[in-house]
């Protein structure tokens, strides 16, 4: 589907007329469905009409974008996934390039292709199929909340499920209780904040719904294997430029 201009000015424009068009193209795709957008921006406005028009993303709709704008993807609802490019990383290997180029060596024979570093996961795209609507409810509930240091008794209270009906269904449907999926999630969200490196573990613990670094560090590494430093310290390696 054409937006019309893809620039961050032009995208972020929402024309009432091409709204309506784009509702109308989400509405004629089977569904669940999944949509790549070329850019944060694009990407934002699907989210948006999906929200103003009823539809569930990611349940019937999941969205990705490009580029990983943290002031674009953190403020959609949801949250919005991204791929990574790595915009520093690839001019830092121009500026090489480039170099290289005006002491005289010959240009490459090939095509340099730069490929992008990771897809940061947020919750456009965190789907799981679920037929049973109580279900469905419980898990979107988790996603939005789940930073808020929920408990069971509030994700029961918010399906008007008794607590032991719905750790029965999470368990026969998930293979886990509700209690693991909020962890789930949080760790989720600090591998997300992990990326950001002027942010202290603590600050990270108290965003991701932890009341401690150390609540934090041993949930991760039940889910992950390893500690958040340690997952840190890989960030940080994977993004150096060699």
């Amino acid at each position: 589907f054409d937006l019309g201009p893809t620039t961050p000015v032009g995208a972020r424009h929402r024309d009432p007329a091409t709204d309506a068009a784009l509702l109308d193209w989400l509405l004629g795709l089977p569904r669940p469905v999944a949509v790549f957008a070329i850019n944060d921006i694009i990407a934002w406005r699907v989210a948006g009409v999906c929200f103003e028009a009823g539809i569930h993303v990611p349940e019937q709709v999941a969205i990705l974008g490009v580029d990983n704008l943290p002031g674009v993807c953190q403020i959609a609802t949801p949250q919005l996934s991204s791929i990574h490019v790595g915009w520093d990383r690839q001019g830092y290997l121009c500026a090489q390039l480039l170099d290289r180029l005006m002491r005289g060596e010959r240009p490459p024979a090939e095509d340099q292709l730069l490929p992008p570093l990771h897809i940061v996961a947020r919750q456009s795209t965190d789907i799981l199929a679920i037929d049973d609507p109580k279900l469905a409810t419980a898990l979107r509930f988790i996603r939005q909340m789940a930073h808020e240091g929920i408990d069971v008794d509030e994700i029961a209270q918010h399906t008007g499920l008794p607590r032991r009906t719905l750790e029965s269904r999470f368990r026969a449907v998930l293979g886990r209780s509700p209690l693991d999926e909020v962890q789930r999630v949080r760790v989720g969200l600090v591998k997300e904040l992990m990326h950001d490196p002027h942010l202290s573990l603590e600050q990270i613990a108290e965003r991701a719904g932890f009341n401690s670094v150390r609540w934090l560090s041993d949930v991760f590494r039940k889910w992950e294997g390893q500690t958040p430093g340690r997952y840190r310290r890989t960030l940080d390696s994977a993004n150096v430029v060699g």
